[in-house]
Formats: structure tokens, C-alpha cells, sequence
């Protein structure tokens, strides 16, 4: 018994150094196709790096999944203001250049970590700063109309069948209106999103729902079978 038990023990702890050993000094690939991303770099691992702090800082930002109320999410935290800087002059660009004269719309999609995460960006202030910087377009407000449960557990998408209330006030405010009634349809295949391969963990699948209507089923698809190409459900 005293053989089992010890045994036991060092075999925990073969297993936890030669995974160390794999995470630290295995390198990694640059893109990962199943996760469809580039992949974080693995800080440096050196006597500096780790007596001054850098490398556990870098670590926690290169293990940046976690775990909420079922939701698998990536945390998004500090803003980047560079990213918001070039992406509104872009717009600023392509809006003077392209069609100054017309009427411009502008929304801003929050990820779903405005609903889960305790530590996150200031998503209200983000939001406020897109729409000072796009003065030329009307803003039109969504988040107040979501919900964490809007959004796929174990992806950073929107859940299409959550969202006809989002559909119906975006119509609204451009002057519109969409149709009243859907079909909506179960892929009878689970769905792993893409924080799902992050993550390494096992968690169990979602399942997409997609809509259809006469609108829909009558567009014609330039390079795919239809609208929802269910031939690459599996892919």
C-alpha cells in the first residue's frame, strides 16, 4: 500500500514536470488553424525576466482565457487606444473621400465581457469615444439590448436567434423595418467556437440556430450553395 502510494506520487509529479517542461521550452507555432488566430508568443523565460515580475505579468496576459457562467471569454483589457484611433480615422477617411454627403449610422458592438468579467475595459467610455471621434454619423446605442446569454458560451459571436430585437431597433432608427416572422432552424451538429480550442478545456458544445424567411430562401449566393452553406457545418 505504501509502495501505491508513493508511487502515485511521483507519478503526479512526472506528469506536471514533463508538462512544464513541454510549456516552457516546446516552441509553439506561430497560427493555430484550429483556432483559426496567431497565437500569443510564450514570454522569456530567464533568471531577469522572472526575479523582476515581467514574465508572471506576461504569463497571466498569455493565459487570458477564462471561465463565467458557463461562457468560455478571452479578456480584452486595457483599451487599446491605438486600434481605436486608426480604425475611427479610417472610417473618417473612407466617409470624406467616398460619400460626404450622406447620411452616416454608426453602432458599436461590445464583446461579451461587458457582461462577464470582472476586470474589463470601460466599455461605456469606449463607446463614447468612438462616437466623438465619428461626429459625422449618428450614433445608434445596442448594448443596453444585450445580455451575455446573447452570444455563443464557448465563442465571441452573437447568437443569431437572440438578436431580432437588435434587428427591429437598428431598422427603426435607419427609417425601416424588417419582416415580423422567421423559421428558425437547429444544425444538427455541435457547435465548438473558437475560445473553445483556446482554451483546452472540455465544455460542452453550443448549438447554432440560424433563421430563414421567403426574403432569405430567395437570395442568390455568388459562390456558395445559399445563404447558410450547411455543407460546411462540419468543416
Amino acid at each position: 500500500m505504501k509502495f501505491q502510494k508513493y508511487a502515485t506520487i511521483i507519478l503526479c509529479l512526472l506528469f506536471v514536470l514533463i508538462f512544464s517542461f513541454w510549456c516552457f521550452f516546446v516552441p509553439t507555432p506561430d497560427y493555430s488553424y484550429a483556432e483559426r488566430r496567431s497565437l500569443a508568443k510564450m514570454p522569456a523565460f530567464t533568471w531577469q525576466t522572472v526575479t523582476s515580475g515581467e514574465f508572471a505579468k506576461e504569463f497571466e496576459e498569455y493565459n487570458n482565457i477564462f471561465v463565467k457562467d458557463g461562457h468560455i471569454a478571452k479578456i480584452e483589457y486595457p483599451e487599446n487606444r491605438q486600434k481605436l484611433d486608426y480604425a475611427t480615422s479610417l472610417f473618417t477617411q473612407i466617409h470624406q473621400k467616398n460619400f460626404p454627403e450622406n447620411e452616416v449610422y454608426v453602432t458599436v458592438v461590445p464583446d461579451k465581457n461587458k457582461y462577464l468579467a470582472d476586470l474589463k475595459m470601460d466599455y461605456d467610455a469606449l463607446e463614447q469615444y468612438v462616437y466623438d471621434h465619428l461626429d459625422f454619423a449618428k450614433p445608434i446605442p445596442i448594448a443596453q439590448f444585450l445580455s451575455a446569454d446573447d452570444y455563443y458560451y464557448t465563442d465571441s459571436h452573437w447568437r443569431q436567434e437572440q438578436l431580432i430585437d437588435i434587428a427591429a431597433h437598428l431598422s427603426d432608427s435607419l427609417g425601416t423595418t424588417i419582416p415580423e416572422s422567421y423559421q428558425t432552424h437547429t444544425l444538427d451538429l455541435p457547435f465548438y467556437g473558437v475560445y473553445a480550442g483556446q482554451s483546452a478545456l472540455i465544455h460542452q458544445p453550443d448549438t447554432i440556430r440560424y433563421l430563414t424567411n421567403s426574403t432569405i430562401d430567395a437570395f442568390a449566393v455568388t459562390g456558395a450553395q445559399a445563404v447558410y452553406d450547411t455543407n460546411k457545418a462540419a468543416g
